[in-house]
């Protein structure tokens, strides 16, 4: 709910701001820099998501960028032992790694900045996860799950000054996953499973950044 009311005051606040400005605003072109580099925070706000950093590089100074993103998360955590499902520690990990690349055009009013363009990713996760119950008999769930796929996006950013700013995106994923599920079953073997499927998902307010323009 925090995350919801969130994004909906900061976009209506961003959209405000752009009817404003392109009321009394006529576009001009912003090119005093190549290269732009981005910290994601909103993982401050919602653990749940993986940090990143985001490199831009404008082709002749112009208002087209080419844009790569790399983000990187790992949590290991150990739940104390006791009855009646487990009698020792037991090791949980998660690890994800992501990478995109993409393109995107800018419109500049004033201080006020539109973006919008497509990413290609891929984002991987990999969970892990340690269970000894009380019959002796150990448990190894491994989960991977490798997703590539397109993201359009569209953001506003607001330049605090002419070499910082501050951004957000909004992104609508269309990716394939394939998940493989392995664990020890009850009868001490190996299984493995196999899913395979499309996804699509909005994901309103994706990215909030903090911005440097060289």
């Amino acid at each position: 709910m925090k995350t919801f009311l969130l994004t909906l005051f900061l976009s209506v606040s961003f959209i405000a701001k752009a009817q404003d400005t392109l009321r009394h605003e006529p576009p001009t072109a912003r090119q005093d820099y190549k290269i732009e580099l981005s910290a994601d925070v909103m993982w401050l706000i919602n653990d749940n998501l993986t940090p990143t950093v985001l490199l831009k590089i404008h082709k002749n100074l112009s208002n087209t960028a080419y844009r790569l993103r790399l983000g990187a998360d790992y949590t290991e955590h150990i739940n104390a032992p006791g009855p009646p499902t487990h009698i020792y520690p037991m090791s949980k990990t998660h690890l994800e790694l992501f990478v995109s690349v993409g393109k995107e055009w800018q419109l500049d009013y004033d201080n006020f900045r539109i973006n919008y363009g497509a990413d290609l990713y891929t984002n991987y996760w990999l969970y892990r996860s340690e269970h000894q119950s009380t019959d002796a008999i150990n448990f190894l769930p491994r989960q991977h799950n490798l997703e590539l796929g397109l993201s359009p996006f569209i953001g506003a950013q607001y330049f605090v000054h002419k070499n910082i700013s501050l951004a957000l995106e909004n992104h609508f994923r269309i990716g394939y996953n394939q998940e493989k599920i392995s664990y020890v079953n009850n009868d001490n073997q190996l299984d493995t499973s196999t899913t395979k499927f499309l996804k699509a998902k909005l994901l309103p307010l994706h990215t909030i950044s903090l911005n440097f323009h060289f």
